[in-house]
């Protein structure tokens, strides 16, 4: 059961715009997407939703865009970045006169909240304008700033596991195609991707190895991988770090659901809790997601 409204959110139901909730389904909204959709309600706004399956593709979203324009007048449209990207070449959200607020920055807001705190503040503030920093207006600093507080994400998750259970673990990183890992980071190059990515996976194997993890690799994709490591993988005694657009998590494989850490942060940290001897406040979480998109939508505060 949800949150019940109070007679004063049921008074403004017709006063609030109405959303529309789009996603691409991943283990993340899997987890969370019937929350956020309480979450929507309980403010007061008359709710939609259009959930993806992992095996849509782009052009099957720009589609269903295309097909809705009208139904989507006048409406906030709630959207992970795969969806509201996707359909941004047309520019679906000028021409059907609706607002865009993207759902994966509330919740990557959330988690680095939720894992960090006080040393996430000034990111609290400017999580939703990170994207335009870096890519975009490309702030002196903004990419350091963004990659120090990841380092402070990944520091806290392995500072909980045991220094035996580190030096033990093996951990692969998949690079895969085209600059797959590091596709959701608002410092993503089109231009070179896969430049970036090598840069962001030896970034990432640094802090694995700081943080006393005893094997870490760097692979291509996963034909690199050894059958020792493979069957390692599938029986949760080593884990492997990629993107969550992979096929590895689209095709919901074993070694996905069982050894998976998926890039970006807020599903890494989603997986981290669920795989890893991890101790973290779901209802913290929950409570940080709600607060985020309450910011987003220009709520008040209750």
């Amino acid at each position: 059961m949800g949150e019940q409204l109070t007679p004063e959110e049921t008074g403004e139901i017709k006063k609030k715009t109405p959303v529309t909730l789009v996603y691409r389904e991943n283990d993340m909204y899997q987890k969370w997407g019937e929350k956020i959709s309480e979450m929507v309600r309980h403010f007061g706004h008359p709710l939609e939703a259009k959930i993806f399956s992992r095996e849509t593709s782009e052009d099957e979203i720009k589609s269903w865009f295309r097909d809705n324009f009208s139904q989507l007048k006048d409406r906030i449209v709630l959207g992970d970045n795969t969806s509201l990207l996707t359909a941004s070449t047309m520019g679906w959200n000028m021409r059907a006169g609706c607002e865009q607020v993207y759902l994966d920055e509330s919740m990557r807001e959330a988690i680095m909240v939720t894992m960090i705190g006080e040393n996430s503040k000034e990111l609290d503030e400017d999580a939703s304008n990170f994207y335009t920093k870096i890519v975009m207006d490309k702030e002196p600093g903004a990419k350091r700033k963004y990659l120090e507080y990841l380092n402070q994400v990944f520091d806290k998750i392995f500072d909980c596991l045991s220094e035996d259970f580190k030096k033990q673990m093996e951990i692969v990183i998949i690079k895969g195609k085209d600059g797959m890992l590091d596709n959701h980071e608002p410092f993503f190059n089109l231009e070179n991707p896969d430049e970036h990515t090598e840069e962001f996976a030896k970034t990432i194997s640094q802090w694995l190895t700081n943080n006393g993890v005893g094997n870490v690799k760097i692979v291509d994709d996963v034909y690199q991988l050894s059958d020792e490591t493979t069957a390692k993988l599938k029986n949760k005694k080593a884990f492997v770090i990629f993107n969550r657009h992979h096929f590895l998590a689209r095709d919901r494989t074993r070694i996905a659901e069982v050894a998976g850490l998926q890039m970006p942060i807020e599903t890494f940290v989603t997986d981290a809790i669920k795989k890893l001897p991890l101790d973290v406040d779901e209802t913290e979480i929950k409570r940080n997601i709600k607060e985020a998109l309450r910011k987003q939508l220009e709520l008040e505060k209750q």
